[in-house]
């Protein structure tokens, strides 16, 4: 007898696919009593970075003393990690309940002429009941994909954050960072805030004119909040932050790369903005230094160094190629690489393949979502570094474990899939909560 049948009928909606329309969640959420409207919320989107940085505000809020949910996608090891609550992942046992409420719901919706709700809507839905009965005081979402059209664009949000654009998902977004800046954008609500890092002046002038339909204020980083970078090691960096309400001095985030400045910048502004006295300096430098995020140049092993980095796409490889050369300079980097298939992988392989020694091209288990091994092997074939292929992924890092001194480092990155699959070898039963 099935013990969890709620989670297994869930688990059965992945082969919905993705629908358009917020009709449905609008519905089903609505025939559940609009919880997410019960707490106050900051909506998080951007192209890079929306996790970081939805942990980072999620983690200042709790340190000015709120019960906070916080909502991810998609999760390294297991789902519950998309939901939780001061720190701590859904209980299954409390998942399966929710569920049974949220079922219910669903079958009356076919009734109503609405179609049934995909996976991802439903977990929006069963997380918003949840935030509702632990009575949260506020809640950070991130967004799923894009914005305007997202499951998750359903609430009151107090401030929005986008945290950059650059291509992807263009069958869905748009071909252009003008087209997708505009979709993003689509999570601003009337008389409030949008926060970015976005400089691109193509990008800049779309949420300008959308703040502007919305009647809402446009905060930019890198204008009103300005980072300092002051010191970094491998176990922390800090920074000054200049903020039109003076300077915070003297802040350590535990995420290194200096794109994390950045995201802390945005979640700064985005919970300053709230204009909440509760929310002080101490909350924020307290907020930033406990942040967990895992899988984020997370240093898992020491000897050899193992870093494992979700990189997805060809600007967090970029960014992920920056940060090595300024933590690791002069290690010999042994490169595990698996990648999602709709990315751009010969521009991905290419940044990594400067600062690494030699590739170990694997497969992650999200088959659906998988780079073939040939798909891979071809673009690494092009950077002339030296490769094998080993699958899967734990043979993978025995693989490389084998093959590095203990001065050098291994560098696991190119897929949250692959990250999240790896992680297990180091921590079996973990999850992101802190």
């Amino acid at each position: 007898m099935d013990e969890m049948p709620n989670v297994t009928w869930w688990e059965e909606t992945k082969k919905l696919g993705s629908k358009p329309g917020l009709e449905s969640i609008e519905t089903l959420l609505r025939l559940l009593g609009s919880p997410q409207d019960e707490y106050k919320s900051i909506h998080i989107t951007g192209t890079n970075g929306k996790g970081s940085t939805s942990a980072i505000a999620a983690s200042i809020l709790r340190e000015s003393g709120y019960r906070v949910g916080l909502f991810t996608s998609p999760h390294l090891s297991r789902w519950a990690e998309s939901v939780n609550v001061d720190g701590k992942d859904i209980p299954v046992e409390e998942m399966e309940a929710i569920l049974g409420t949220v079922r219910l719901k669903v079958d009356e919706l076919e009734g109503l002429g609405v179609r049934h709700p995909t996976h991802f809507e439903v977990l929006v839905a069963a997380c918003f009941l949840h935030f509702m009965e632990r009575q949260v005081d506020y809640a950070v979402i991130e967004v799923g994909m894009g914005g305007r059209d997202d499951a998750t664009n359903v609430i009151p949000s107090s401030v929005s954050v986008l945290t950059n654009v650059s291509l992807e998902h263009t069958a869905w977004l748009g071909g252009t960072v003008e087209e997708i800046a505009r979709v993003k954008s689509g999570i601003v609500r009337e008389g409030t805030a949008i926060v970015t890092a976005a400089a691109q002046p193509e990008v800049i002038n779309v949420i300008e004119t959308i703040a502007a339909e919305k009647n809402s204020e446009l905060i930019r980083v890198g204008r009103a909040y300005v980072p300092i970078p002051s010191m970094i090691d491998l176990g922390s960096q800090g920074f000054h932050l200049v903020t039109p309400k003076g300077q915070i001095n003297d802040l350590r985030i535990p995420l290194l790369g200096t794109h994390q400045v950045l995201n802390a910048s945005c979640a700064v502004a985005a919970v300053r903005y709230l204009d909440d006295p509760k929310i002080n300096e101490e909350a924020i430098r307290e907020g930033l230094k406990k942040v967990v995020w895992p899988g984020r140049f997370e240093i898992v092993a020491w000897k050899p160094l193992v870093i494992l980095d979700g990189a997805k796409d060809a600007r967090a490889a970029e960014r992920l190629k920056e940060t090595i050369k300024t933590f690791l300079p002069g290690l010999d980097v042994f490169t595990i690489i698996a990648v999602s298939s709709d990315k751009d992988i010969e521009s991905m392989v290419r940044s990594l393949a400067d600062v690494t020694g030699r590739f170990i091209i694997t497969e992650h288990r999200v088959k659906a979502r998988t780079a073939t091994i040939e798909q891979i092997e071809e673009a690494v074939q092009k950077t002339g570094v030296p490769y094998e292929i080993v699958v899967p992924v734990h043979s993978a890092i025995e693989s490389a474990k084998e093959m590095a001194l203990e001065s050098d480092a291994i560098l696991i990155a190119g897929s949250v899939f692959l990250v999240g699959e790896a992680r297990e070898y180091w921590h079996p039963h973990s999850s992101r909560s802190g």
